[in-house]
């Protein structure tokens, strides 16, 4: 008799997502881990090509920010507590890029991690990690509503030109997204009418689409709320994610200054809520001419060698190694070592109010491909210096080895150049 063949998703055992980006899902054995997949191209998304900075087609900050939150709505963690974005992920000119969100077990407090890979169609060990985060269940403040707009007092402020400005500076923004209508400026807050220009594109799936929000983040340009503003900027880090309501075309957004990050709020045309972030953070990206004239990519890395046996200070950085799991010792006591001495040593750095960067080299820190565990400690010891790198811009880095690698000559620390 003939085999049958499965047919469709749910005949090869995954489940399907309904997200634009991200196919499906599947449940890995032994564990509640849960890894979506799905693909991403030029011919596929037509509309990220409208998003071309310094040259190459990038997929935007915002796309990252909406896959993170669709696998989390997907296994109950609709907040994202935190992600940070590592390294940007340009889309050929021709074929496309499998995309792997992979949502680790449920922490006791209910939260899980969540890393985004990517690698091209046609190279199966080439995976890249481009994000990292923490999801949570559902928590904090109602949802606040923007129902008086524009907020009285507020004083109108000029959107012309906006755009002109960002492409001079190889911010090729294309139609989809250069949605900022309108603006005004109160007590040092931002407010801001954003709509998709293009009614043939469709928002069915997205949390929030990728480009409406990306265009919110364009009235920063506004305002003196972000330093630099003028020499392009990207987000790569997000804290405190939440989608109240999906399929908005239009927003009414807020935009002011918090904790070192910029908080928006976003509501629909009514002003009823649609979407919290609690910080956004941003990043200059360079001059564009300067970039173009050297044929480089927006970002490259810079691996500088260094003996990590001791600490070790050069003219612009100071290099602390720091000391993974042992093989036979007890993994909690290890963390605890681990993170106090770290903690001590940041808090020793920060009194002393030295000028060089403090760097942190750890091994296996952050898993280099979808499946592999991070050793305890040096994980440990990377959160805490990254939520130590969002308070105190530019005193600490951290880099992170492979956890095989025992040649005496290592990197010791890499920065993201522009």
């Amino acid at each position: 008799p003939p085999v049958a063949t499965p047919v469709g998703l749910a005949g090869v055992g995954l489940t399907a997502t309904g997200h634009p980006l991200l196919g499906a899902g599947v449940e890995l054995p032994g564990t509640d881990a849960v890894a979506f997949t799905g693909s991403v191209s030029l011919s596929t998304h037509p509309w990220l090509s409208d998003h071309a900075i310094l040259g190459p087609v990038l997929l935007p900050g915002t796309a990252f920010l909406d896959l993170a939150l669709a696998a989390g709505e997907h296994i109950g963690c609709p907040r994202l507590d935190d992600l940070a974005l590592q390294a940007p992920l340009a889309l050929p000119a021709q074929g496309s890029v499998r995309l792997q969100v992979r949502v680790e077990g449920a922490e006791s407090d209910g939260s899980r991690q969540v890393g985004i890979y990517s690698r091209p169609e046609d190279d199966e060990d080439a995976w890249t990690q481009h994000a990292i985060g923490v999801l949570a269940p559902e928590s904090g403040p109602a949802a606040e509503a923007l129902t008086e707009w524009p907020p009285q007092g507020a004083e109108p402020v000029s959107v012309d030109g906006l755009y002109d400005d960002l492409a001079a500076t190889g911010f090729a923004y294309g139609p989809l997204f250069r949605g900022l209508r309108a603006a005004w400026v109160r007590d040092g807050a931002v407010y801001a009418d954003i709509a998709l220009p293009d009614d043939s594109a469709s928002v069915e799936g997205y949390g929030l689409h990728p480009a409406l929000l990306d265009a919110a983040l364009h009235a920063l340009g506004c305002a003196n709320l972000v330093e630099d503003w003028e020499d392009g900027q990207l987000p790569f880090a997000w804290t405190g994610a939440r989608i109240h309501a999906v399929g908005a075309r239009a927003l009414r957004v807020r935009l002011r200054a918090e904790n070192g990050g910029i908080a928006l709020t976003a509501a629909d045309a009514g002003g009823q809520p649609v979407a919290e972030i609690e910080g956004v953070r941003l990043r200059p990206v360079g001059d564009a001419r300067a970039v173009r004239a050297a044929g480089a990519r927006p970002y490259r890395v810079e691996w500088v060698p260094v003996v990590p046996a001791d600490d070790r200070a050069g003219d612009d950085i100071t290099v602390v190694p720091v000391t993974g799991r042992t093989a036979d010792g007890d993994t909690v006591a290890e963390v605890r070592a681990g993170v106090a001495a770290a903690l001590a040593r940041l808090q020793e750095w920060l009194a002393d109010d030295r000028p060089e960067s403090l760097v942190f080299v750890t091994r296996g820190a952050v898993a280099a491909l979808p499946g592999e565990a991070p050793d305890p400690v040096a994980a440990a010891v990377w959160g805490l210096v990254r939520s130590a790198q969002s308070e105190h811009p530019g005193r600490f880095v951290l880099a992170d080895l492979a956890p095989d690698d025992d040649h005496h000559a290592s990197v010791a620390s890499t920065a993201v150049r522009t």
